[in-house]
């Protein structure tokens, strides 16, 4: 399988940085521990109302996963580039601006949508113990992609009109 050069620079830069792959394992069990301790401590209680509570909890940890960790994967994209005065460079491989810009914003939306994916799982478990509805379920499954989306495109905003790692954050 082919993939375009800057979308595998941008995954190999991703992966090189410090604890990237044991931050995402420690969430993922952290998300699976919160979300079983939550099932177990509710002892005899109603299920259906346990399972309401853990996907909404759940629910707003997803909101958040999908915000702030895509503003700071993305948010230095485009900014970095420029700062090292490497985006000639990517111009002068004979790459055009919509494969850059194209590259670039698929490698950022792959590495934040890594992050979200951990937590479905858990969104299932709230599911099939019947917390929650199918319609529920599909929407939440739906929903935060959709938040992870547009924070993608207020990171890349930032990225694009700052030079300052700090303030394309603050940008975003």
């Amino acid at each position: 399988m082919w993939i375009p050069p800057i979308i595998e620079r941008e995954l190999r830069v991703a992966l090189r940085r410090k604890h990237v792959l044991r931050n995402r394992f420690i969430f993922a069990c952290a998300a699976v521990w919160l979300t079983a301790s939550l099932v177990f401590m509710s002892g005899f209680r109603n299920p259906q109302k346990t399972g309401q509570e853990v996907f909404e909890f759940l629910f707003r940890i997803g909101c958040l996963v999908a915000v702030f960790e895509t503003v700071r994967v993305t948010a230095d994209m485009f900014s970095s580039e420029r700062r090292n005065n490497t985006l000639g460079l990517l111009f002068l491989s004979g790459l055009s601006a919509v494969e850059v810009f194209a590259s670039k914003l698929c490698g950022g939306t792959l590495m934040a949508f890594c992050s979200l994916l951990t937590l479905l799982p858990c969104f299932a478990v709230t599911f099939l113990t019947g917390g929650v509805s199918a319609a529920t379920f599909v929407a939440a499954a739906c929903y935060l992609p959709a938040l992870l989306v547009f924070a993608l495109a207020m990171s890349v905003l930032g990225s694009t009109l700052c030079e300052d790692e700090s303030e394309s954050l603050v940008r975003a």
